[in-house]
């Protein structure tokens, strides 16, 4: 098992032919897909709302989380290209009449124009369609074109998807390195810390001439040692790092992203806890390492649906 990426790349292309008329129609489906903290999706496509819904909700169904931007092309294919159907002599007429007064000018500037072919103006004259002209293309067909394309995106985002898994994987038990050290480090650090406060009291007592009931002195230092314990933090940075890898080992779903980001924040909480409550040297100096370490998983799953 492992985690699905929001990062991902799919396209497809398809040739329709209409069966009345002839015509071929060159469909062209582009999806890609970031990062993003909620789901939002985007269409581009020369179609009407209606269609836009129906492929919306076939792309809600197979992603989650992220920024999806979908752009659907569409142009005549074939030798038919460059016929001049749908061009009306109005156009034709104005077209050249157009270009005429354009070299025209041009001439009178010095500057030499090639001539422009017959193929060349149709197709340009084709190129300028109406806004309202909408092509012809069943449901059914954009549908398949946009289900080839999810699928490659899906495959993109399964392989990134374990990669990351892999990268938070190992970081995770680079961390967990890290907070058995500093369990080790700390393990003795209370009946030490003990003795430091109780000769620190000792030596005061003295210096101000003051004598204290050795019980009383040493409920107090008792109390302050207490409070210096990390071994409630230790011991949540387990279940923590526990969690974060039971996330790891499940099927992919959304919301694993924000889960992981979640215990990112409560293992840099309980290490900041700690660190103010350690006082060895070496122990803080761990206590840096593992924030840092978890910086870099909490860089990484923001990329996991």
């Amino acid at each position: 098992m492992s985690l699905c990426s929001m990062t991902g790349y799919g396209e497809s292309e398809m040739i329709w032919r209409d069966p009345r008329e002839g015509d071929e129609q060159r469909v062209h489906v582009e999806i890609r897909t970031v990062n993003a903290r909620y789901r939002e999706i985007k269409f581009r496509h020369p179609f009407g709302a209606k269609i836009e819904h129906a492929l919306r909700k076939r792309v809600e169904r197979e992603l989650g989380r992220g920024r999806v931007d979908v752009n659907i092309r569409c142009e005549r294919a074939g030798p038919s290209a460059v016929d001049r159907e749908g061009v009306d002599d109005a156009s034709w007429v104005s077209a050249r009449r157009a270009l005429e007064q354009l070299q025209s000018a041009l001439v009178e500037t010095s500057l030499e124009v090639g001539p422009v072919s017959p193929v060349e103006l149709l197709n340009f004259l084709a190129s300028q369609r109406r806004p309202s002209e909408v092509p012809d293309i069943p449901i059914d067909a954009l549908v398949g074109a946009l289900d080839d394309a999810l699928g490659r995106l899906c495959g993109m985002r399964s392989k990134e998807g374990a990669a990351l898994t892999a990268e938070l994987a190992r970081i995770v038990d680079e961390l967990d390195v890290v907070r058995s050290a500093l369990a080790e480090a700390v393990a003795d650090d209370s009946p030490r810390r003990f003795a430091a406060l109780t000769a620190q009291v000792a030596r005061v007592c003295q210096g101000c001439d003051v004598e204290l009931e050795s019980a009383r002195v040493a409920q107090e230092v008792a109390l302050l040692v207490s409070r210096a314990d990390v071994t409630e933090e230790l011991a949540r940075i387990s279940s923590h790092v526990s969690q974060v890898r039971s996330v790891l080992t499940q099927a992919p779903h959304t919301g694993q992203g924000k889960t992981l980001d979640f215990l990112g924040q409560e293992l840099v909480r309980e290490f900041t806890t700690a660190g103010s409550k350690v006082s060895d040297h070496r122990a803080s100096g761990m206590v840096i390492a593992a924030k840092g370490i978890i910086e870099q998983f909490r860089e990484q799953v923001h990329n996991a649906q």
